[in-house]
């Protein structure tokens, strides 16, 4: 975990066309058990530091599901 309640995580995926932020969202859909359309990119889209819309679930059963 990093400062500010962030959650670091990586992907394999090129940061070229988008390649990066939809693996790390089929990442993060996968590890939430949710659909990748309840997330929603708000911002960082060309960053490294991103943040996330995620619907139907609070932040702390977002943090223990991606902490396991």
């Amino acid at each position: 975990m990093k400062g500010g309640g962030a959650i670091l995580v990586r992907v394999n995926a090129p940061p070229v066309d988008g390649k990066a932020n939809q693996a790390l969202i089929r990442l993060v859909a996968a590890k939430l058990g949710i659909a990748k359309s309840g997330i929603s990119l708000i911002r960082g889209e060309s960053s490294r530091n991103k943040i996330f819309e995620i619907e139907s679930l609070g932040t702390e059963e977002i943090r223990r599901a991606m902490l396991r």
